[in-house]
């Protein structure tokens, strides 16, 4: 019984370690962090979002193997619950990976989209100053679509 407890004990400091790693993430990047795990030789983190786990995959990995060889200290119980003597034999065959899980890949939470009224405060009666054909023609235009979105009749004012 108390081998049991010693394991679970050792498994549950090994995560705390892993979740060290977490606090190097920027904060973004943090919360959408679903988990840590190492299955040999790759050091796997879990995101919940492809965007994380790309930018994890091609811009963060460094900065985490930059932890473990600064700190190796911090990661002790992780490295014995894995049977390695030194932070510098895991790093040698260390690979690192970002990834989502296939069931977020496969069913992305839809969001109802709700459509947005907003009034348009202009009505459409200003006067056209233009002289040039061309722009007095882009300003009967804005008019018109303004009429159009407050559902007015148009009129033009010259």
């Amino acid at each position: 019984m108390d081998s049991e407890f010693s394991t679970l004990a050792s498994r549950l400091r090994s995560r705390q370690n892993l979740e060290i790693l977490k606090h190097i993430l920027p904060a973004d990047m943090q919360k959408s962090l679903l988990h840590i795990s190492y299955r040999a030789p790759t050091l796997l983190f879990c995101f919940n979002h492809p965007s994380h786990a790309y930018n994890f995959n091609h811009y963060k990995k460094k900065d985490i193997i930059y932890c473990l060889k600064t700190y190796p200290d911090k990661f002790d119980t992780f490295l014995a619950s894995i049977g390695v003597k030194s932070m510098q034999i895991f790093i040698q065959n260390l690979q690192l990976s970002g990834y989502v899980p296939k069931h977020i890949l496969q069913n992305p939470t839809t969001k109802k989209l709700t459509t947005i009224h907003i009034d348009e405060p202009a009505n459409g009666t200003f006067i056209n100053h233009a002289t040039d054909p061309h722009l007095h023609a882009r300003f009967e235009a804005i008019r018109a679509l303004i009429h159009k979105l407050n559902k007015k009749p148009t009129t033009s004012n010259s």
